[in-house]
């Protein structure tokens, strides 16, 4: 005949093994949570810098454009009157 205390001991190991199966359960839903958390902050941060550098193009381009507003314009004029085979009179608009 077993002793009466092997039923506990045998009852409280299948409550341990049980708890450390919901434990395992929730901690492995815990990390894949994490996991998952990881990737869209990780997905967002790819997208915020492919904005930053699109962003930093079009601030380049326009920095670019208006330094070549506030260069000095090219002269426009027309042909007033032909004075030699190389020279001319000029009219400037």
């Amino acid at each position: 005949m077993a002793p009466p205390m092997a039923g506990l001991i045998s009852a409280g190991a299948a409550s341990k093994s049980g708890e450390e199966q919901s434990l395992k359960r929730y901690y492995k839903t815990k990390i894949e949570d994490m996991q998952q958390r990881v990737a869209e902050k990780t997905q967002n941060l790819r997208r915020l810098h492919a904005q930053r550098n699109e962003l930093n193009t079009k601030v380049r381009m326009l920095k670019e454009e208006l330094q070549q507003l506030h260069e000095q314009g090219s002269y426009v004029g027309e042909v007033s009157k032909a004075m030699d085979k190389r020279k001319c009179l000029l009219r400037f608009v």
